[in-house]
């Protein structure tokens, strides 16, 4: 009772000196009406105040109002007009764009008001659950005036032309992120010389217009999230050597980058989230004296890489994410006991690895699965007879192969599941006896796949890899090729096109690859394949026709794609088939009555289809047949056992839950 007694004291007293008129009347009753509102207001020298019975009972003048998270709207602006010694302004976002797809009448007209403000230094729009809050260019114009602005917050807005920005020569800081801004706009920012923090995140600016910023000598922190920054747009910025906080996150820099990220030696903070930096890149990190945070999370580092860092900086916040999983053995012994091949094969065993020797020399190396690093990779380098060496799911990455070129005698390497990119690939050019090199679920894009174009390569995986079409325009100079996996890889229809450059390729699997119609027609012209697979693909009947073409084909695999009958009618000319994969297709009876002239027909699968006991004397020919797959189709339980008695060579699948249920 005493409290809420004093309160109403207070707050009657506030109102008489208010009447009586010993404060500026416009200052009082604009701080009235925001806290009201549920905003804050500052006066010279003070906290922050957020209830009327705080505010003083002499004179002041406001120098914050705080609006965010008011109901304000944009005429509201006119109270805060006479506030001639306000410096900092802080707007919700809400005011200009209160709900998706509206503008706030007035939106852009209200920074009329704002005009008399000859001495607001800090002006900030509040984020927004919304993707843009709606002020265009002519209300952004009507601040010109304002030169003396040293701190402006704009996210999520939308500026097209370079005159919008240009009068703030003397911002200190400019937040963009995630703002509408194009390249044109840019160029304002070439006269901020005092800009000392800079943000970018989540634009559309492209590298080209960063050039506008090369000279912004006093920037110290720059946002860059999710620009496509390469490493060559990172070298027009080595200017910045004031930089103590960078993030690029998301740009496709590579280790490369790391020449320019060692120039600015001030550097605090940096943020490498899901860039191309490898161990290579980070081992070179850690010659920047003042790094106390660096992010590496979905790069190309791996936990050893991570390791060996914090050994050099151990008071460095390093954010990792380790997406292998933890091997079951232990990590053996730091280095052989000797440089003789007996004592390597011991210290692989003791890695819970395996080395097969041939005349007392090693032979090959399994190493899959273990805790080997980059650096134990030297340890091998004596072993000049090694033909094979598989490092599949460790954390080798592009700084160990530079340690693999002095096994000359190589001829397999697996390095799948490792932290190998296209930067890695330069250092195999050495190893001239390489036939087979896998790479699948690694890093690699192609772009560095001519270095190995002099190299005997019979058999390239690169399966789950990000390729694309400039990488196979690359393969299609390892014209020695028989076997390529190209699975899951990101290549389109166009690009099939460079594979007819592969004369000798007999091996090709585009299981879950994006090839249609049109990438077919490529594929047609490579009369020497003999294995082709097709899976999950998105081409009609219309291409599946043109296969006809590859008479010498002796598997196919077409599971899971949109191929009827139609499609199908060039199977019979298939005169070599040995291996027919249908599963989940429209294949029916009519395509069965196709294959009954197969002599080589060896497995067949048609778990999924329309085929009917209807075809079952089209199959009884197919003396040869080892697996028939009759999982889920409409073959009678009879059927099944005339099948079994007339063919009792072959296996086959069926079961009688599953006969005639579909969708299983």
């Amino acid at each position: 009772m005493f409290r809420g007694g004093a309160r109403n004291s207070l707050r009657a007293a506030a109102v008489v000196l208010a009447l009586a008129g010993h404060v500026p009347a416009q200052d009082r009753a604009v701080a009235e009406w925001v806290l009201r509102q549920g905003g804050e207001v500052r006066i010279a020298g003070g906290e922050p105040l957020r209830d009327l019975l705080d505010l003083p009972e002499g004179e002041f003048r406001l120098t914050t109002v705080d609006l965010y998270g008011t109901t304000a709207i944009p005429k509201d602006l006119e109270r805060i007009g006479s506030l001639t010694e306000l410096r900092e302004l802080f707007v919700s976002s809400r005011l200009y764009s209160p709900s998706s797809g509206t503008k706030a009448d007035f939106a852009d007209e209200s920074f009329q008001f704002l005009a008399p403000l000859t001495k607001l230094e800090v002006f900030h729009v509040s984020l927004h659950f919304l993707p843009l809050v709606d002020i265009s260019d002519a209300g952004w114009a009507q601040m010109r005036g304002h030169t003396q602005m040293r701190d402006l917050r704009l996210a999520l807005s939308r500026i097209t032309k370079p005159e919008v920005l240009a009068p703030f020569v003397n911002l200190q800081s400019l937040d963009l992120s995630q703002a509408y801004v194009s390249d044109e706009a840019m160029a304002a920012l070439r006269g901020m010389k005092n800009l000392k923090r800079l943000s970018l995140a989540g634009t559309l600016v492209t590298e080209a217009a960063l050039d506008n910023i090369h000279d912004l000598i006093q920037l110290e922190d720059l946002d860059l999230t999710g620009v496509r920054l390469t490493d060559s747009g990172l070298e027009g910025l080595r200017n910045l050597t004031r930089l103590r906080k960078l993030s690029l996150q998301g740009a496709p820099v590579s280790d490369t980058a790391v020449n320019t990220l060692l120039t600015f030696r001030d550097l605090r903070e940096l943020n490498l989230y899901r860039t191309k930096v490898g161990n290579a890149g980070l081992a070179r990190l850690r010659e920047l004296p003042h790094l106390a945070a660096v992010d590496l999370r979905y790069t190309g580092v791996t936990r050893s890489g991570v390791t060996a860092f914090l050994a050099s900086l151990p008071d460095c916040r390093v954010h990792f994410v380790d997406s292998t999983p933890l091997p079951v053995r232990h990590r053996g012994p730091d280095r052989p006991s000797g440089t003789d091949e007996q004592s390597i094969a011991t210290w692989i065993g003791a890695f819970g690895g395996t080395a097969t020797l041939a005349g007392g020399r090693i032979d090959s190396i399994d190493l899959s699965g273990t805790l080997v690093t980059d650096g134990d990779l030297e340890y091998l380098s004596p072993l000049r007879a090694l033909r094979g060496l598989n490092l599949e799911a460790t954390e080798v990455s592009d700084a160990g192969l530079a340690r693999l070129a002095k096994l000359t005698a190589l001829e397999d390497l697996n390095l799948c599941s490792t932290a190998v990119s296209d930067r890695g690939l330069p250092h195999l050019e050495k190893l001239h006896r390489l036939r087979r090199l896998s790479l699948c679920h690694t890093a690699v894009e192609g772009e560095s796949l001519d270095h190995l174009t002099a190299l005997p390569l019979a058999e390239l995986d690169l399966k789950g890899a990000p390729v694309g079409d400039r990488g196979l325009a690359l393969i299609s100079r390892l014209t020695h090729l028989h076997r390529l996996n190209l699975a899951g890889t990101d290549l389109t229809d166009a690009g099939l096109a460079a594979l007819a450059a592969l004369g000798n390729l007999r091996i090709l699997d585009l299981h879950g690859t994006d090839v249609g119609d049109a990438g077919l027609s490529h594929l047609a012209v490579i009369a020497s394949l003999r294995e082709l697979r097709l899976n999950h693909g998105r081409f009609t009947d219309k291409g599946a026709l043109q296969l006809r073409a590859l008479r010498n084909l002796e598997r196919l695999e077409m599971m899971s794609t949109r191929v009827t009958d139609e499609g199908l009618q060039f199977l019979g000319e298939l005169s070599r088939i040995a291996v027919l994969k249908l599963n989940y297709t429209k294949a029916s009876d009519k395509t069965i009555e196709l294959l009954r002239a197969s002599a080589h027909l060896k497995e067949l699968g048609l778990d999924h289809t329309e085929v009917t006991d209807e075809a079952i004397p089209h199959l009884l020919p197919l003396s040869g047949l080892r697996s028939l797959d009759l999982y889920h189709t409409k073959v009678t339980q009879e059927g099944v056992k005339r099948l079994r008695e007339e063919l009792p060579q072959s296996l086959i699948l069926w079961e009688l839950d599953s006969a005639g249920r579909r969708g299983i």
